[in-house]
């Protein structure tokens, strides 16, 4: 003998969808038996204007970036980098060229060392360098005087690269002056306009 709902038992056939049974067990809609789920929430999709307002706000801030750099490079190509103006440039340059002639050791070290000077307590390396910069420099000029700022490009907004024209008396026997070009490496030190180094840009022929 077997009782429902232990094993063995006899169970009843389920009804047919559509029959009056399964109706009255199922409701009327005989595609999903029983009360239907709750509505599935999916995700909102990321409208594409805003991914595009991103992108256009970034590319803005970029170039503002642009345009302010441009327009400071604007500012310093008139002939002045903060403090440091043709005029300022013409004079740190000639008296770094006077040192030269003069074999001034300490003002040529002083600026070489482009505002490291006063706190160096060991100085005789570098009186040694400035002996060869006189050197050099006496090897092939007299005399010399700045007569004109070609060009002066910032490298920061305390120094400057310079490019100037300057009147060269030959040394030796050579008499007669000329023309000659120089690069400088300017910047400003505690309201003073240190020449850190120069060059002279001789022609080269081929």
């Amino acid at each position: 003998m077997t009782y429902p709902g232990y094993p063995g038992a006899a169970t009843a056939p389920a009804p047919f969808p559509g029959s009056p049974e399964y109706r009255q067990l199922y409701g009327s809609s005989p595609g999903y038996p029983g009360t239907m789920p709750p509505p599935v929430a999916y995700p909102a999709r990321r409208r594409r204007w805003r991914t595009w307002a991103g992108a256009a706000a970034a590319a803005l801030v970029a170039a503002g970036a642009v345009f302010g750099v441009a327009a400071l490079a604007r500012s310093h190509g008139s002939g002045s980098v903060g403090s440091i103006t043709d005029a300022t440039a013409k004079d740190s340059i000639q008296r770094f060229l006077n040192a030269l002639a003069e074999q001034d050791l300490e003002t040529i070290s002083r600026n070489q060392l482009c505002g490291l000077y006063d706190g160096i307590t060991d100085r005789r390396a570098d009186e040694a360098v400035a002996k060869l910069a006189s050197a050099a420099y006496r090897k092939q000029y007299s005399k010399t005087e700045v007569t004109s700022i070609d060009a002066l490009v910032p490298t920061s907004d305390l120094a400057a690269q310079v490019l100037f024209t300057m009147k060269a008396t030959p040394a030796g026997s050579q008499r007669g002056t000329a023309e000659r070009q120089g690069i400088a490496q300017v910047q400003l030190v505690k309201d003073q306009v240190l020449t850190c180094s120069y060059i002279p840009h001789v022609a080269m022929t081929f």
